[in-house]
Parts: C-alpha cells; sequence; structure tokens
C-alpha cells in the first residue's frame, strides 16, 4: 500500500476497482462459499483442516489469496445505464411510440389529406378514400420499441464491468443478455418483411411523388387489384399489430421487473448467496396494504399525468417542426464547404432534427420530475390532514416545542418526583435517543 518517492513512504493511490475494502472483507465472512474460500499459502483450504485445529491454523492463513473483490467500485457514467435502465426505458420507449405515431408523414405519403381541415388535393372538411398505411405504422412502432431489450443489454453488458469474472456471475449475466438479444431480435425481424408489403395494394402507387413533400391528388382506386398482393398485405397488417402489442408487452415488462429478477425461477434459493439476499441484502420491510396502496396510486397518478401532458405539450407540438425539418430538401450545387463539401450544409435539416428530438427527449425526461414534485406535494398534503398535522407549522416551531411536549407526554406523571428541571430530563432523553440511533448504526 506504499511507495517510496523521494526518500518517504507514500500512500500508493489505487483504484477502488483493485482495493480489497471493507465490504469485500466482510463478505468473505457471509456465506459458507466465502470461508471455503479462506486458503493457505501452499493453497490448502482452512476448512480441509481437522475443526478442532483451525482456530491454531488461523495464524498461517493467506489473507491476499483468500479475500476477493465482490463488487468492483469504478468510476464511470456506465452506472446511468445499469442502475438505471427501467428509467430509461419507460422514458426512451414511450417516447419513440409517441414520435412515429404523430410523424404519419414517415411511411404515408398521403398524410395531408387525412386532415379534414386540410384542402391539399379534396375539399375542406372531407376525408377521401385513402391507402390503409396502419402496417407500416405498427411496425415501425414496434421496431423502435427494440430500444427497451437494447438499453436492458446494453446496461447487462456494463454490469460485467461491476461484478467478479466468477463462474456464477458470468454464467447469468451471458444467459441473461442472450435472452435480451432473443427478445430484440423477434421484436426487429418482422420489420424486414412487413415494409416492403406495407403499402395497400387496393390503390394505384405508380404515380405517387416520393420527392414531393405532399401530395397533391387522390390516389387511384383500383377496381381489380391482384389478390394476392391483397393477402400479403392483410398478413403484413395483422402480423405489425401483433409485434407492436408483443413491443408494447416487453416495454412494461422491462420497466417494472427489475435486472436482477428477470429470468429466475420463482423457487427460493437455498445456497448461501441466496440466504444472504433473504434474510440480509435483500430483506425489506414488507409495506401494508394502505401504504402499497397509497405508493401504487402515488406512482399512477404521476405517469398518467406525465404520459397524457407530455403527448400534448411535447410530441404532438413537436409534428410540424418535424414535418419541415424532415422533408426539407436543400439542392447540393447550392451548398459547398471547404472541408466537407456540400455533404454537411445539405443534411443541416437532419442535423438539427436530431437536436431537437435530443432537446425533446430531455423535457421529456423533465415533464416526469415535475409531474413527482406536483403529486407528492398533493399526497403529501393530503397525508398531513389524515394524521392530524398542520401542514403551515414551520419545522423551526416543531423543533422549538419539542422539549415541552417531551416533558408533557413522557415524563409529567401524577406520581413523579421533581428532583431534576424539566430541561434536564429532556435533554437526558434526547441524549439516550441519539446513543440508541448510534448503536444501531442509524448514526455514523
Amino acid at each position: 500500500g506504499y511507495e517510496v518517492v523521494n526518500g518517504k513512504y507514500l500512500k500508493r493511490e489505487r483504484d477502488h476497482a483493485t482495493t480489497i475494502g471493507y465490504d469485500d472483507m466482510n463478505e468473505l465472512f457471509w456465506t459458507p462459499e466465502g470461508i471455503r474460500n479462506i486458503k493457505f499459502e501452499d493453497k490448502t483450504l482452512l476448512m480441509d483442516v481437522p475443526m478442532a485445529e483451525r482456530w491454531g491454523r488461523m495464524k498461517d492463513v493467506s489473507w491476499n489469496k483468500s479475500f476477493f473483490k465482490t463488487y468492483k467500485e469504478r468510476r464511470t457514467m456506465w452506472h446511468f445505464m445499469t442502475n438505471f435502465s427501467r428509467v430509461w426505458v419507460m422514458h426512451v420507449a414511450v417516447y419513440w411510440y409517441y414520435i412515429i405515431y404523430m410523424a404519419n408523414f414517415i411511411y404515408d405519403p398521403f398524410f395531408e389529406m387525412h386532415d379534414v381541415q386540410s384542402t391539399v388535393g379534396k375539399t375542406k372538411g372531407t376525408i377521401p378514400d385513402l391507402p390503409n398505411q396502419d402496417a407500416k405504422r405498427y411496425t415501425l412502432m414496434a421496431a423502435g420499441a427494440a430500444m427497451a431489450p437494447l438499453i436492458c443489454l446494453a446496461g447487462t453488458i456494463a454490469e460485467m464491468f461491476f461484478v467478479p469474472a466468477n463462474k456464477h456471475t458470468q454464467r447469468a449475466l451471458w444467459l441473461r443478455a442472450l435472452l435480451f438479444l432473443i427478445i430484440l431480435a423477434a421484436d426487429v425481424a418482422p420489420t424486414f418483411w412487413i415494409w416492403p408489403n406495407g403499402d395497400d395494394p387496393n390503390f394505384d402507387w405508380s404515380k405517387v411523388d416520393y420527392e414531393a413533400i405532399y401530395q397533391s391528388k387522390i390516389p387511384t382506386k383500383l377496381d381489380d387489384p391482384d389478390s394476392g398482393e391483397v393477402s400479403t398485405w392483410k398478413a403484413a397488417r395483422a402480423v405489425a399489430i401483433v409485434q407492436f402489442i408483443y413491443s408494447v408487452l416487453f416495454t412494461i415488462f422491462l420497466s417494472l421487473m427489475p435486472s436482477a429478477l428477470m429470468f429466475k425461477p420463482r423457487k427460493k434459493n437455498r445456497n448461501g448467496r441466496g440466504l444472504i439476499n433473504r434474510t440480509f441484502a435483500g430483506n425489506f420491510p414488507p409495506l401494508k396494504i394502505a401504504a402499497r396502496s397509497i405508493s401504487l396510486a402515488l406512482w399512477c397518478a404521476i405517469f398518467l399525468s406525465k404520459y397524457l401532458e407530455s403527448y400534448f405539450f411535447l410530441a404532438l407540438s413537436f409534428k410540424d417542426p418535424f414535418r419541415w425539418l424532415y422533408s426539407y430538401r436543400l439542392p447540393a450545387d447550392q451548398c459547398t464547404e471547404r472541408f466537407f463539401g456540400s455533404n454537411l450544409c445539405s443534411n443541416q435539416n437532419y442535423i438539427t432534427l436530431g437536436f431537437m428530438l435530443l432537446l425533446d427527449l430531455v423535457l421529456f425526461f423533465l415533464d416526469t420530475y415535475l409531474w413527482y414534485v406536483v403529486w407528492n406535494t398533493v399526497f403529501s398534503v393530503g397525508r398531513s390532514f389524515y394524521l392530524g398535522v398542520s401542514i403551515w407549522t414551520p419545522w423551526r416551531n416543531v423543533f422549538s416545542r419539542m422539549p415541552k411536549r417531551i416533558y408533557a407526554k413522557i415524563l409529567a406523571t401524577a406520581d413523579m418526583e421533581v428532583k431534576y428541571k424539566p430541561k434536564v430530563l429532556c435533554s437526558q432523553i434526547w441524549n439516550a435517543v441519539v446513543i440508541s440511533m448510534y448503536r444501531e448504526h442509524l448514526l455514523s
């Protein structure tokens, strides 16, 4: 741990990921598997020594070979992906649903004619018979929601840099990564078949100008469309709907289920590690039915308000800027630059659109915190009234009145012999509370 610098011993700076810390020493004795890892210099195990001789041989234990890292405390931004993957999923995937559902101009050339108020190619207040593009809409929404298993896959790969590379942990992580890959492939693969077969074959697509910002003529409906193409299109639409439902279900699953509990059997793990998780590391006090109901109601109110408000005021309001930036075309001969030629300037609309989408996604995240503050305040006020506590009482008054309340509620009894002043008695009780918190490691 020390090195000689200029004739002086200085503590060698080592990263936490390579230093055996207090937690690693503590966890060695948590499980029988850890105790079996205690070994001597010749790599023989302490547990192989007869029980009566083990205490005497403790002085010969090679602790450098016995201790091992149980968790690598790396300083990296990958913690955002590993520890908050569910937060990313419930925001990024839902934002993709909103944007693709709203941006129908990506997959429907006749999007302008679906608007009742539009006069492009039709009279105002009417909607002509137009091609059904639901197959492309649903498959594009579902394929984008594949970011949910992709985010979880990235979090699983990042987790491999934090846990020790032993057989148990690496096998569990690689199995989880493989299952995420299967979910991802099942979500994306149908799109490659649906997209080429997603255009409605009941209409004539030969006169559609895909370079135009919008179509000015109503498409011609065919009197005798090809029956094979119609059957393929109907099958593509049905598969797209199933693909979308599949993506929604897995998005919900990956948003609610912690990664450590994914794809694990419900039976209790009877080894030492499972015993620790049940009795110590993962032993959380269960909430009562009323408290659990209030907690669920709080988070349901937060996300319901957030998703409704974000659709109308973030996604829907972004439709027109998205549409015009996506459709804008700048001729390459009108834009040149010294180093990149026309590549940078001609794609300026996509660069701007990317930055605007990123900003909109950041606001989508911040909107959750806004509604958390709003609904947390509402529930806190309701809880205060339920407990009979005034929400207008300053904390200063609460603490200043505490000695009087301790004396009135605890000390002032009919058979009490007054030997000390009330302030002395209250201070003794308060000191006893603080000392007990120190003993229970609630204060340090």
